[in-house]
């Protein structure tokens, strides 16, 4: 049984673009990255095999760097036992 966490990792995908930048939800999705690794107690050599990625892939992430695909957010999920949900929202009108 998958075990669930106490807040989900959500971000806007649109806003991991400017994450080179140190945008807060990049900030913010690279340090759910990095707790729920900590929490499962995997290295980020253990992470990037159980998700098919590269080392320095999981280490761009956690350091809030990198654009990562849909399909390597889905294995990360996968891999840290969460469940990707990705979903279309109207912005908040001024």
């Amino acid at each position: 049984m998958r075990s669930a966490i106490a807040s989900p990792i959500a971000v806007r995908v649109g806003s991991l673009h400017s994450a080179a930048g140190g945008s807060r939800p990049a900030i913010e999705f690279a340090n759910a990255i990095r707790e729920r690794r900590l929490e499962l107690g995997l290295t980020q050599t253990q992470l990037a095999q159980r998700a098919g990625l590269r080392q320095p892939d999981v280490s761009r992430l956690e350091s809030g760097g990198g654009t990562p695909t849909l399909g390597m957010l889905d294995r990360l999920a996968h891999a840290l036992e969460l469940r990707f949900v990705a979903r279309f929202e109207k912005p908040d009108v001024a």
